[in-house]
């Protein structure tokens, strides 16, 4: 089975992410929420890939994962709640099954910023 770490790194994960965003507005040109929104996706890949890896390593009582839909399930099942304690789904599979959305109940990422109210 997997460990659910305290809250308290989350919190601290969610504040790091507001300062890097605040970073980022303020050097972009303008303001820029493309550019913004590029660098913050790039961010997010990168992090995303590492997370996966650290995640699978440590889970040793994971079946084999057969295919990406099946992957998707585990990560967001147990992977999110690992890592940031919150539950997480996922929607709006595309037809060949290689690209889904990914639902947080509670975003934990809004704690310490305000979002647009379709987040």
């Amino acid at each position: 089975m997997f460990i659910v770490k305290p809250k308290c790194q989350v919190e601290i994960f969610n504040i790091a992410y507001g300062v890097y965003v605040s970073k980022l507005l303020r050097e972009a040109n303008n303001n820029d929420p493309e550019e913004v929104n590029k660098e913050l996706e790039e961010l997010g890949y990168k992090m995303g890939l590492r997370l996966v890896d650290d995640f699978f390593s440590r889970v040793q009582t994971i079946t084999p994962c057969r295919n990406f839909a099946t992957s998707m399930d585990v990560i967001t099942k147990q992977a999110f709640k690992m890592f940031l304690g919150v539950n997480a789904t996922t929607s709006h599979w595309n037809q060949e099954m290689t690209e889904c959305n990914i639902v947080f109940k509670d975003n934990p990422l809004g704690d310490f910023v305000v979002l647009p109210p379709n987040y």
